[in-house]
């Protein structure tokens, strides 16, 4: 819900979530860059339904984010998604912030990245939502397809392939 690494929710402390602001501040970053990640209303549900601690780590019962990893994935097997990661909820919330209008600015800032292009990397635009934006615009394109033959110098066959797209305002 937050787009945090695993490490960097494995590493909070009671005081770094902020309730009363409404923010998470991660202090221990992967690019030993500090930010403030907002919390969201479902999150709020989840805080208030555990007893967090009130002082030192939050999640203390496994000492390494290997051990939480390999418990999650075990999970993830038995309920049938075998090629389902752990990280992929981080790349999950990019792309469903980014279908709802997030600018890729607005994902580097809540990721934590350094560089934009990774950014980039983390968003995965949907079939459907690409459908709907492309019909949004009221643009349909008219492929033509022209396929031609051309012999070169010493008899081998050339095929050049043109695509003539018009663009067809509704």
């Amino acid at each position: 819900m937050t787009g945090a690494r695993r490490n960097e929710i494995f590493n909070l402390e009671a005081g770094d979530i902020k309730e009363d602001i409404g923010f998470i501040h991660v202090r221990k970053s992967k690019t030993k860059k500090e930010r403030w990640v907002p919390i969201p209303p479902q999150l709020y549900e989840v805080i208030e339904e555990f007893n967090l601690p009130t002082k030192g780590k939050i999640f203390t019962r496994y000492r390494h984010p290997d051990t939480v990893t390999h418990k999650i994935k075990r999970y993830l097997v038995k309920a049938g998604f075998k090629e389902f990661r752990l990280h992929d909820l981080r790349h999950t919330f990019a792309s469903l912030l980014s279908m709802s209008g997030a600018s890729q600015k607005d994902l580097k800032e809540l990721l934590g990245h350094r560089d934009i292009r990774k950014t980039d990397r983390y968003t995965h635009l949907s079939r459907k939502y690409l459908q709907e934006v492309f019909s949004g615009h009221g643009i349909a394109i008219n492929q033509k397809i022209r396929i031609s033959k051309r012999l070169k110098s010493g008899g081998k066959v050339r095929w050049r392939l043109f695509i003539t797209n018009q663009l067809l305002y509704r």
